[in-house]
């Protein structure tokens, strides 16, 4: 018989753990993300225009909505993507005409909005952190109220995983300083990241910026700076020489319920049945009955040998 160790039994126990119960899941950290609706398509949506001076570089699609189409100061070749325009005056030749997709996108862009400032403003140590000044921070995953204009006036960091939320709710101006950027760690992505701001958020020159801005008037990106994730405005977007990248969509954190492993179906063993041979007694010829039937097929032989011993003696 095999002996086990204890290295052994341990790693029968833990098996037997996961087997009644699952694989444990890491579920998201923060409060629950944001549903951007069809505006998770855009990296720049805007409903009064965007104006910019070249070069900038747009990766992602763009669109004006209700304004019309030569609104959109990009030219063609500093978008990758589709730029969508309400009319047929969007730059050509890559202008786009579908009024009703815009329309339900900018709605929805709007809703997305409305659900971040409705929410339960924070409390205790995410209520107005450092009075409206940020600088160095290292923030969690969570939910961040501003009762005031906000700056940002040296990097910060947000440290969390890749389903973890983050939401940033300003109750006016939102500023990143010049050269400062706003840092992912930990692998944390952009697209979980949701900036809401009643007032204008001003992304300074050569700032780097990370995360999903919903803004109530207009976003004005200044000269060089960058932004991972979106520019989704009620107003306009302007741009100077800019790099605005749609982030990759993020994956919802899986739900799991965890069920026990099915009980295997009992193996069942039906014994083979037994037979019995019951001999029938059988009268032989000129041989008193016995009551027991001879060997039938001994008999013959027998008789056989006999015959033939007698015939050659005669």
């Amino acid at each position: 018989m095999k002996k086990f160790n204890k290295k052994n039994l341990v790693t029968l126990g833990a098996l037997s753990v996961f087997s009644l119960f699952g694989l444990m899941t890491v579920f998201a950290a923060g409060p629950t993300g944001v549903n951007l609706g069809t505006a998770e398509n855009f990296v720049i949506l805007t409903k009064a225009g965007i104006t910019n001076v070249p070069t900038s570089i747009i990766t992602g699609n763009v669109g004006t909505s209700p304004i019309n189409g030569s609104s959109i100061g990009l030219t063609c070749v500093e978008v990758t993507g589709i730029t969508y325009s309400a009319d047929a005056t969007g730059p050509l030749p890559c202008r786009t005409t579908n009024p009703a997709l815009l329309t339900t996108a900018v709605s929805n862009m709007e809703a997305a909005y409305t659900d971040v400032a409705t929410r339960t403003p924070a409390s205790g140590a995410n209520l107005n952190i450092g009075g409206g000044t940020v600088s160095t921070q290292t923030l969690a995953p969570g939910l961040y109220t501003w009762t005031t204009p906000t700056t940002i006036t040296g990097d910060i960091t947000l440290s969390g995983g890749a389903t973890d939320v983050w939401i940033f709710q300003v109750n006016g101006t939102l500023d990143l300083a010049a050269n400062k950027s706003i840092i992912l760690t930990g692998g944390a992505l952009a697209g979980n990241v949701f900036w809401q701001s009643t007032g204008t958020v001003n992304i300074m020159a050569g700032a780097n910026f990370a995360g999903n801005i919903l803004a109530k008037t207009d976003i004005a990106m200044r000269s060089g700076a960058k932004l991972n994730g979106r520019a989704l405005s009620q107003t306009a977007v302007t741009l100077i020489g800019n790099t605005v990248t749609i982030p990759s969509i993020p994956t919802p954190a899986p739900v799991i319920i965890n069920t026990p492993a099915p009980t295997p179906a009992p193996v069942i063993y039906t014994p083979a049945p037994v037979v019995t041979s019951i001999v029938t007694p059988v009268a032989t010829p000129g041989l008193p009955s016995t009551g027991f039937a001879p060997k039938e097929e001994n008999l013959s032989w027998y008789q056989i040998i006999i015959s033939s011993i007698l015939n050659w003696f005669n």
